[in-house]
């Protein structure tokens, strides 16, 4: 069985008034819709910007560490400048990619 939402997502925000949560508790049930029908941009930019280069981390941090761990991943790594090197530059590629993907899905 697949994690709950709140074991994938430690954090989830939603913006609403009062009388919007009180109907969320009520009904509980949060309703999500698609980035592209957002108002405010920064909810789109803020996103790509400050939490997804933090969300790839980790994951990029074990897929380096993992790739190190071979003679000869490890030889590349450091011929490339090193691990930090390596997860800095993966995980700004694929910051910069995203929004390119996203726009190419719809």
């Amino acid at each position: 069985m697949g994690k709950s939402v709140t074991e994938a997502h430690r954090e989830l925000y939603h913006y609403t008034t009062g009388s919007g949560l009180q109907g969320i508790v009520a009904s509980q049930q949060l309703r999500a819709t698609s980035i592209a029908y957002l108002n405010d941009a920064e909810e789109h930019t803020g996103f790509f910007d400050r939490r997804l280069p933090h969300l790839l981390d980790e994951p990029i941090r074990t897929a380096v560490a993992e790739i190190a761990s071979t003679q000869n991943g490890a030889r590349q790594i450091e011929e490339r400048g090193g691990s930090e090197k390596a997860v800095k530059v993966l995980n700004e590629d694929l910051v910069w990619r995203a929004p390119l993907n996203y726009v190419e899905a719809r």
